[in-house]
């Protein structure tokens, strides 16, 4: 599912079916990086830890790894390139809103972005519909809320935005979060503003101006250098 490179070119695979991150140097060698490949939530090092879906992954500009662990609703952290794995918040299915590390509570915690000073992490909380916070840069790592509510596709502000099927977001060089869902690109604010980006809603494949292109089935989203959002789509 996810997938991110760090400052020496390495790129990172979370193999959810598999349990396992892996790793891909830029020789194109395969190794498990940390996992031990059975379903579970022990923290660790390397194939020591276990994982169970990892789903969402990330990797800021100091090499900290972030990974979205789907079945037990935890995130985790992992030390590059010392592979120590650790949850930093979630403990069980559930919604548990503005508290600190593994007091809250996640549901499927899927797609990951992180902000451009590499202090907030989002999160797309799959099964409760919305987007959620986790500020690393707090002492107890202080989880919230951005948007979202149930599913739908409103636009709105904070709880009045709905989303359906997000399965990736990045951060453009505006400080913005983009997130694909389903057949729309959409853009929310750091004041959790949500608004249609680009795509009709419509499943197809239509270039064009943003505001009638169509889109089906979005998977990944990638913000680039110039600020170039790269899409990619399962069914074209």
């Amino acid at each position: 599912r996810g997938i991110a490179t760090d400052s020496n070119g390495n790129i990172y695979v979370a193999d959810l079916a598999n349990n396992r991150i892996r790793m891909v140097t830029p020789e194109g060698v395969v190794n498990t990086f940390a996992g031990s490949g059975t379903a579970g939530n022990s923290n660790g090092t390397g194939t020591a830890a276990q994982f169970n879906g990892p789903t969402g992954l990330v990797i800021d500009d100091e090499d900290n790894m972030y990974v979205s662990d789907y079945n037990s609703s935890r995130i985790r952290q992992v030390t590059i390139p010392g592979a120590v794995v650790t949850t930093i918040a979630g403990s069980s299915n559930g919604y548990a809103n503005n508290t600190t590390g593994t007091s809250a509570q996640f549901d499927g915690p899927s797609a990951l972005a992180i902000d451009n000073n590499n202090d907030i992490l989002y999160v797309y909380d799959r099964n409760n519909y919305r987007i959620r916070t986790v500020l690393l840069d707090t002492p107890n790592i202080e989880v919230g809320f951005l948007a979202g509510s149930s599913a739908g596709y409103d636009e709105g502000t904070g709880s009045a935005a709905q989303f359906s099927d997000v399965f990736g977001m990045t951060i453009g060089s505006s400080g913005n979060l983009y997130a694909v869902d389903s057949a729309r690109v959409r853009q929310i604010t750091p004041a959790g503003a949500t608004s249609s980006y680009a795509g009709t809603g419509s499943n197809g494949y239509v270039n064009g101006p943003k505001e009638t292109a169509e889109f089906r089935d979005l998977r990944g989203i990638v913000a680039d250098s110039t600020g170039n959002l790269l899409l990619r789509s399962a069914i074209c």
